[in-house]
């Protein structure tokens, strides 16, 4: 009886550890799967992210672009009253010396 005993004793314990290393299995496998998810979503998002820095350095040089068309849109105005300043002093002079001939 002692046999029989042991027999189906040790034949209840391997189901069970069967059963357990099963779960286990299981487990692992789920969880694999999980990470290659995971993993495949982390590919998507690095895209994502090196578009944006690329959008971002197309940006500032547009940004960058238009400062200088800004600084330039500035110095036209200067430019202007410059030229208005010279031509006044050259009809004065114009006046002065056609006066002075006179």
């Amino acid at each position: 009886m002692s046999e029989c005993y042991d027999a189906k004793l040790c034949e209840e314990r391997h189901k069970q550890i069967n059963e357990t290393f099963d779960l286990h299995e299981r487990r692992l496998n789920d969880h694999s799967s999980r990470l290659k998810k995971i993993e495949n979503e982390n590919v998507g998002t690095a895209k994502d992210v090196q578009n944006f820095k690329d959008t971002l350095e197309d940006i500032k040089q547009l940004i960058e672009k238009m400062t200088m068309q800004l600084e330039g849109l500035k110095e036209k105005p200067a430019k202007r009253w410059d030229s208005l300043i010279n031509q006044i002093i050259t009809v004065l002079v114009g006046i002065i010396i056609g006066k002075f001939l006179k």
